[in-house]
């Protein structure tokens, strides 16, 4: 009979702790909410094109990030990139946002490009982003040299 009560008494032990950490993880699931969007442009070291983001609102954060094709990039010339522009939205809402690429030689009229979407932001905050067509880009040009 003891035999029996103290192999309850596990079973019992066993079976709390397995709810706890069940309803640990689910609950830490509902928190990580949706995952950053990324936008990604490729460039290489020593004369690839350089990429800024032009983003004037609150609804989303931007970072960056290089991201290297080649584990040895150190050691080659002109190793291959991506600039990754990860997109996290704070508020729902939309806002224009440009991404400028430069490049740092060649033709005047051709080294400066603007990449113009709109971001959106939805109320769980997934982030989208659409490219603007043509009419609906911003008209700036890009800095004199």
């Amino acid at each position: 009979m003891k035999i029996f009560a103290v192999a309850m008494l596990l079973l019992l032990l066993s079976a709390g702790v397995l709810g706890g950490f069940l309803f640990t993880a689910r609950e830490a699931r509902a928190q990580e909410g949706p995952k950053p969007l990324e936008l990604t442009f490729h460039s290489f070291d020593g004369g690839g094109p350089s990429y800024h983001a032009e983003f004037a609102s609150d609804i989303a954060v931007i970072t960056t990030d290089r991201r290297y094709k080649k584990k040895d990039h150190e050691r080659l010339r002109g190793a291959g990139y991506d600039k990754v522009f990860i997109i996290a939205g704070k508020k729902p809402g939309t806002a224009f946002l440009r991404i400028r690429e430069e490049m740092p030689h060649g033709n005047p009229r051709l080294r400066c490009q603007n990449h113009d979407y709109e971001l959106a932001v939805s109320e769980d905050l997934r982030v989208t982003v659409k490219s603007l067509p043509e009419d609906k880009k911003k008209q700036t040009s890009c800095p004199d040299e």
